[in-house]
């Protein structure tokens, strides 16, 4: 005698957690609007780990399920953010190699770094120590603050 017994795997359906994902970008995102926050430094990672993943998350059940739209639907918003973040980080990139190669050739900033975003300050007293030459008749000054 020979028992065969079939085991089905069965998982609720992802729409709504997919649903919720979108919300939640969307909240995120109109939060600026609506003046509770006033940078993007919160709106982007909040609305890629809130509702990106989410709908990764979706996107991945659906396509067990074998469902095509799900997955598409909530497929989609994830995948757009995978681009923009690898655009955004080649930019930054290319911007930054620029920036140091031609102010080391120019011998002055002639690319701020920094300063567009407002990501780096510097104090008072490393402005007072910086490491530009002084032209003084024939002489240079340089100020070694590294040693």
């Amino acid at each position: 005698m020979s028992i065969n017994q079939e085991t089905k795997i069965v998982n609720a359906d992802p729409s709504a957690i997919g649903l919720f994902g979108l919300a939640m970008v969307t909240l995120v995102a109109s939060s600026q609007k609506l003046g509770i926050t006033t940078d993007v430094s919160f709106v982007i990672p909040w609305a890629i780990l809130l509702g990106g993943f989410a709908q990764l998350f979706a996107c991945v059940i659906d396509t067990k399920r074998n469902n095509t739209f799900g997955a598409t639907a909530f497929g989609a918003f994830p995948q757009q953010l995978a681009a923009y973040s690898e655009m955004i980080i080649s930019l930054l990139s290319f911007y930054g190699a620029g920036a140091a190669v031609l102010n080391e050739h120019f011998g002055r900033e002639f690319i701020p770094v920094g300063k567009p975003f407002g990501i780096f300050k510097k104090s008072d007293e490393a402005k007072a120590t910086s490491v530009r030459p002084v032209k003084t008749g024939e002489n240079f000054k340089v100020k070694n603050t590294f040693s």
